[in-house]
């Protein structure tokens, strides 16, 4: 099972150790996957399109289910309405490794 649909949330830290961000991971109509990020978070500015960042996925009520892999942020949209307003949907993309198929 992909980690997009076995995991409820990821932990990542840019350029340190910390701090060490956790998120929950929300799910698109399409099976992608998303964060959330408050529009005043300092996290925020530090976040770009096109950014690999290695991230550890953390699955239910054990850590025995726990992934670390290399995560693109593939789209950055600012919720001005609706549900999440106040927020930015920071979508992701899981990163192949290298040298293995994908299938197009």
């Amino acid at each position: 099972m992909a980690p997009q649909t076995q995991y409820h949330s990821v932990e990542f830290a840019l350029n340190s150790p910390f701090p060490i961000y956790q998120y929950k991971l929300w799910r698109t109509s399409g099976n992608g996957v998303f964060l959330l990020v408050k529009n005043d978070s300092t996290l925020l500015p530090r976040l770009k399109v096109g950014n690999i960042v290695p991230m550890k996925y953390l699955g239910g009520n054990s850590m025995r289910h726990v992934e670390i892999r290399d995560t693109q942020i593939k789209k950055i949209v600012n919720e001005r309405k609706g549900r999440f307003q106040g927020h930015y949907r920071v979508e992701l993309a899981i990163v192949a490794p290298k040298g293995a198929l994908t299938v197009q």
